[in-house]
């Protein structure tokens, strides 16, 4: 029996032994890039930790980091409500939107930054690479504002409230997100041994809080009493990406 286990046991050692390693090579990155619309900019740094997946493709690879975000915008952007249940005609994402029920926030000005943990999934063959970030949880800070809040069925009346961004970020997709979160799209170009430059398009979903929410009901009879706000902003981005540290696993 105990040279029966034993056998057993070598024989595991050696399947696991022969078995690939799920990373095989990790580096640690910081990047920066800049973006704009014109009438939102964006300045966004970010920390990741990569691993390749020589099991799916040696091409393939995955990252975890942080990324601090800042923008800034002028009175020309609007803000729509932001609960799910106010936007849509019920709480699943792909359910029609009911522009009725959708008030709209005018700040004076956008200032908001956000402190997020981020996803980042890429594909990288000789100097060139694509790569798709995600912000995942977070938190929100930034200047206070004062705007203007157009509500009612036919926006037919409006008040002055003051905004500031929501403190906290969460990715839940669609309109069930929470706070402000980025998604951004890059191609990279490995343009040194340590250095990319990266070009490509980012969203960012930035979301104010109001002081003084407004009641009423429109004609679908849902109470409306919201003082969260959302935007989403897309723009064109530049930046670069530098390796701090790379080793083989």
């Amino acid at each position: 029996m105990l040279i029966a286990t034993y056998m057993l046991i070598q024989v595991a050692y050696n399947v696991s032994a022969k078995q690939e390693p799920l990373f095989k090579q990790s580096s640690f990155d910081i990047g920066m890039h800049i973006g704009s619309n014109g009438k939102m900019s964006n300045l966004t740094g970010n920390a990741v930790q990569y691993w390749n997946l020589p099991k799916c493709s040696k091409h393939i690879y995955i990252g975890l980091g942080a990324r601090l975000s800042s923008v800034i915008g002028g009175d020309n952007l609007n803000y729509e409500s932001a609960q799910i249940d106010v936007r849509r005609e019920s709480n699943f994402i792909f359910s029609q939107k009911v522009d009725a029920q959708i008030d709209t926030l005018q700040p004076e000005a956008i200032q908001s930054n956000a402190i997020n943990a981020m996803l980042s999934i890429g594909y990288q063959k000789n100097k060139w690479g694509v790569e798709l970030g995600l912000d995942i949880a977070g938190f929100s800070f930034g200047a206070q504002q004062n705007a203007v809040l157009v509500y009612g069925e036919n926006s037919e009346a409006n008040r002055k409230v003051v905004a500031k961004p929501a403190p906290r970020n969460a990715l839940l997709f669609g309109d069930n997100n929470i706070g402000m979160l980025q998604t951004s799209l890059s191609l990279n170009y490995q343009i040194k041994k340590k250095l990319k430059l990266m070009i490509g398009a980012s969203q960012i979903r930035t979301e104010y809080i109001i002081d003084n929410p407004v009641s009423y009901t429109p004609s679908s009879e849902l109470l409306i009493n919201t003082d969260r706000y959302m935007q989403n902003s897309l723009s064109f981005v530049l930046g670069v990406r530098y390796t701090l540290k790379s080793k083989k696993l």
